[in-house]
């Protein structure tokens, strides 16, 4: 009896441990199917969606560079930094788009003057304000992933010089804004690297 007794205890035993268990099991794998899970980015994108501006921008490139900075050391647009037309792969909500137009391709600089130094957050508010106040709206500010370029590529990007906004290590810092009328769409696209110096490239597409 005390044979049969002893079994019992140990199957009673076995049994309360797995009813135990199973519960905490089936939650882990709840909780990991749940962490697993990637939302996946709206990259659509509609021009039609975004409204026509009625603000007069000016001659191309439309932006001169912020006070105390330039372009290649210029304080203006130099018209031999201009192409009539050319191609750019411009940043939407992460995803990589070419476009082709009319362009302005070029570092912004700050001239080292004492202990002033290039100011990302200076120069991107900057260029935020005028975009917006011309009617502009952004279209992207997420960084974009390695896949993503390298689906492009490096001989596109940089070799072909058709991502000069786009330095594969600074990809979490790609600011694109559009600029619709009711004869063109702009795009301006920025990289900056606080205290070292920024890049900017603006598209211009007639329509109509």
């Amino acid at each position: 009896m005390k044979k049969v007794f002893l079994c019992l205890t140990l199957a009673a035993a076995i049994s309360a441990c797995k009813n135990k268990t199973t519960p905490a099991t089936e939650t882990a794998d709840t909780v990991a199917i749940k962490t697993t899970e990637t939302p996946v980015a709206d990259t659509t994108f509609n021009i039609d969606a975004i409204a026509v501006s009625d603000k007069d921008l000016g001659t191309f490139p439309f932006l001169a560079p912020p006070p105390t900075y330039s372009y290649n050391y210029h304080q203006e647009a130099d018209p031999k930094d201009i192409k009539a037309v050319d191609k750019e792969y411009m940043a939407v909500n992460g995803k990589l788009i070419a476009q082709e137009g009319k362009t302005f391709k070029i570092n912004i600089e700050r001239p080292r003057e004492g202990d002033k130094k290039f100011d990302a957050a200076e120069v991107q508010k900057y260029y935020e304000d005028k975009i917006l106040s011309l009617g502009g709206v952004q279209v992207n500010n997420v960084e974009i992933t390695k896949a993503e370029y390298e689906r492009v590529g490096e001989k596109e990007l940089i070799t072909n010089n058709y991502g000069s906004t786009l330095d594969p290590n600074l990809l979490d810092r790609i600011k694109t804004y559009v600029i619709k009328t009711k004869d063109k769409v702009v795009w301006i696209q920025l990289c900056l690297l606080n205290e070292e110096s920024g890049h900017i490239a603006v598209l211009e597409q007639k329509v109509g």
